[in-house]
């Protein structure tokens, strides 16, 4: 192979390797080297690693986007700020009223995406490197290997639908450079969470298809034998059920939330307990067990997912398939479907194909994925 090698890496965001067929995904399902891939545990912050640098939560030191500030961080707001805050809160009455008010408090303040994280609580957390992935060089990853170009569907205009496109375009318009390409396409995954796993879902994966088919080919056209093209997903998705909507109140079972006490923090589908007095573990740990659609992830669970460190949370619970909390720190509405589930579910199972004329082995974990990428390269600077 020769040094001139190139990649095309396209990360189709949200893409279940259940819905890969010949008739709805006639090129995906063509592609000779594919297979479902079971994710690393929780969101992309955390998959996207263990796709591109072979990195999991342990190896980093975060997981999700939000952690427990340490010790030497955290200061208790003033008594007026923690009023305001406790006011603002009336707004969680409606979820729709609580995230507005959020965006415009993000908005006067500067501050990043709040999510719908209850005002009272933000002063416990502070936000974990979303985009480090990208941008790092302290480690290698598959895009300082290859040198890559970026193209990210949700840093170009358009509504819902229409992103995907203006980044296929524009990664048309790259091959032009020769460089390698990365190109994600983020649409599915929102079409997802938004209207579920309906016909408009399907109608996106026709267009990705088609999209992923045309990428392809021209890549080809521009590198021949020294193309290599890898396209995958980061997880699957499931549906969810609003009669499995799951409402916690650990306050009125272990009295308010304090940093040194025990604080939680309540993803879509996972909550994560932080708890200092030890006295309150054992009776946490009890309740959640009873609480119906979901478990306490185990030791030997932790340990394969790499979120053995305690600072990610001295509990982790996980909600089965369909539930979701409602309310919880994020969104507005009750989600039509989600991904985040158990990593070995059916449902999770992400996409991973390969095309170009190198033999590989296809790897079945999002953790083995960035090991291929490391042979590809190898093999191009013979």
């Amino acid at each position: 192979m020769k040094a001139g090698s190139k990649l095309l890496l396209v990360l189709v965001d949200g893409l279940p390797y259940w819905k890969v067929s010949s008739e709805l995904t006639p090129f995906l399902a063509s592609i000779p080297v594919q297979g479902p891939l079971e994710p690393g545990i929780g969101f992309s912050i955390n998959i996207y690693p263990e796709l591109f640098a072979g990195k999991q939560p342990d190896d980093l030191g975060y997981f999700n986007k939000w952690r427990l500030k340490q010790p030497e961080e955290y200061a208790l707001p003033p008594w007026l700020a923690r009023l305001a805050a406790r006011m603002a809160d009336l707004s969680r009455v409606s979820q729709l009223g609580s995230r507005a008010l959020h965006k415009l408090w993000e908005r006067i303040s500067g501050e990043e995406n709040l999510a719908n994280v209850p005002f009272r609580l933000l002063h416990y957390y502070a936000r974990n490197p979303a985009k480090e992935i990208l941008k790092t060089d302290d480690y290698p990853t598959v895009f300082n290997m290859w040198d890559m170009k970026l193209l990210l569907s949700y840093e170009f205009p358009g509504r819902l639908g229409e992103k995907d496109g203006e980044a296929v375009s524009a990664a048309l318009h790259a091959m032009q450079s020769d460089a390698s390409l990365f190109v994600l396409l983020g649409d599915l995954d929102t079409t997802a969470h938004v209207y579920g796993l309906d016909e408009r879902f399907d109608v996106q994966i026709r267009r990705l298809d088609v999209w992923v088919e045309e990428l392809a080919e021209a890549f080809q056209r521009s590198h021949g034998s020294e193309a290599h093209i890898v396209v995958l997903s980061d997880h699957g998705m499931a549906r969810t059920d609003p009669r499995k909507a799951v409402l916690l109140n650990l306050e009125r079972r272990f009295g308010p939330i304090c940093y040194d006490r025990y604080v939680p923090f309540v993803d879509a589908l996972m909550l994560r307990v932080w708890v200092r007095d030890q006295k309150l573990l054992a009776g946490m740990a009890d309740y959640l067990g009873g609480v119906g659609g979901g478990r306490i992830l185990s030791e030997e669970e932790r340990r394969y997912f790499g979120v053995l460190n305690p600072d990610f949370g001295d509990i982790i619970f996980l909600l089965e398939e369909g539930y979701a909390f409602y309310p919880s720190f994020f969104g507005a509405r009750f989600p039509k479907a989600m991904h985040g589930y158990h990593p070995k579910l059916d449902s999770q199972q992400a996409y991973y194909g390969y095309i170009g004329t190198d033999s590989v082995q296809l790897p079945t974990r999002s953790l083995q994925v960035f090991s291929v990428f490391q042979t590809l390269r190898s093999r191009g600077r013979e």
